[in-house]
């Protein structure tokens, strides 16, 4: 991704939790990777009691959630693939983020449908799944 020439948000992906590198579900993007790049979207990131992440849309939210921008070759199957392994809890929207050098783009991203009943999430501080996973490694 150079700058100033940055893909369609159509073929660009943020991904905040299984999807990162380094996480289980990594294997599902890396058939359809162009490039990754460090950002951040606002927002709220919760661990649900299934042992995955879920950001919740929230716009009054100020915290920062810690993720990468994905470019993908071949956008179509590769969002049908995704779509199907984020399943019907999730929902694909575009939300802004912030790169590491301070661009802003708009790409897609799995927000949780609704707000998951009390109990049955914890919020992350720090906004960083693979920061909250490690805490359960040591």
């Amino acid at each position: 991704m150079a700058d100033g020439n940055r893909g369609s948000a159509v073929d660009e992906l943020f991904v905040y939790g299984t999807l990162r590198a380094g996480q289980p579900g990594r294997r599902l993007i890396l058939p359809y990777l162009r490039s990754s790049t460090p950002a951040t979207t606002q927002g709220r990131i919760v661990a649900l009691r299934g042992g995955y992440p879920g950001l919740l849309d929230d716009p009054d939210a100020t915290a920062r959630v810690i993720g990468e921008l994905i470019e993908v070759a071949e956008p179509g199957r590769a969002l049908a693939a995704f779509d199907d392994y984020e399943g019907d809890e999730y929902h694909r929207v575009r939300r802004e983020v912030v790169l590491h050098n301070g661009q802003r783009a708009q790409p897609w991203c799995y927000v949780l449908r609704s707000a998951p009943n009390p109990g049955d999430a914890e919020p992350i501080a720090g906004g960083d799944w693979i920061a909250y996973t490690a805490g359960y490694k040591k």
